[in-house]
């Protein structure tokens, strides 16, 4: 009577406890991944929200500054309107894409000419700017010199140029008055008493 063979399965369980554990821990890196990644974006959104929502506070109290403008607000969103035309400032937000752009806009009910694609944004280092979309391509400015371009073009405003309380130009004193100048006549030597000498007379006389 043969003895039955033994039966040896542990191979294949160490081959297939190989496979499940890196499975598992593919699922587990990837699960990581995602929940870093969400974290990340949720961070983005958060900082990008508020640097939006302080730079439209800060247009806001622009407005208010100048005095002139209707200013209306809304929800992420400034809108300021004189003499029927109109620039309307909006958060952009994509959750999917988090950006601190602010899109510039005509404002409602006005006829404003506006080129698609004029935005607020931050350069590299932090600091606002104003991209203008141009045919040549966009141009970038620093925050005060893109929004005074903005409001002159679409408002037909112009700045004076100069900051308030300015000092005024230096000029220089009026130069003494100058004395008029004679003219001298030279000497004609004079003739010795009884001499019977006549002075010579000059080509003049």
């Amino acid at each position: 009577m043969e003895v039955p063979m033994a039966i040896e399965l542990s191979g294949l369980a160490a081959r297939l406890k190989a496979g499940i554990d890196k499975a598992v821990a593919d699922k587990e890196a990837e699960a990581k991944r995602v929940a870093e990644e969400a974290a990340r974006m949720e961070t983005a959104r958060t900082e990008t929200l508020e640097a939006q929502c302080e730079m439209l506070e800060a247009l806001k109290a622009f407005a208010d500054s100048v005095g002139h403008f209707e200013a209306t607000t809304g929800k992420l969103w400034v809108e300021m309107v004189l003499g029927g035309a109109g620039l309307r400032f909006t958060a952009h937000r994509d959750d999917d894409a988090p950006t601190d752009h602010i899109l510039v806009e005509a404002a409602d009910g006005t006829d404003t000419a506006v080129a698609a694609g004029h935005h607020l944004t931050r350069d590299e280092v932090g600091e606002w700017e104003v991209v203008l979309q141009e045919e040549a391509g966009p141009r970038r400015l620093p925050v005060e010199l893109g929004l005074e371009e903005l409001f002159q073009g679409a408002l037909a405003l112009r700045s004076t140029g100069e900051p308030p309380n300015a000092a005024p130009a230096a000029t220089l004193p009026d130069p003494p008055p100058q004395p008029e100048r004679t003219t001298r006549r030279s000497k004609q030597p004079v003739a010795p008493p009884g001499s019977g000498l006549r002075p010579i007379k000059g080509p003049f006389g």
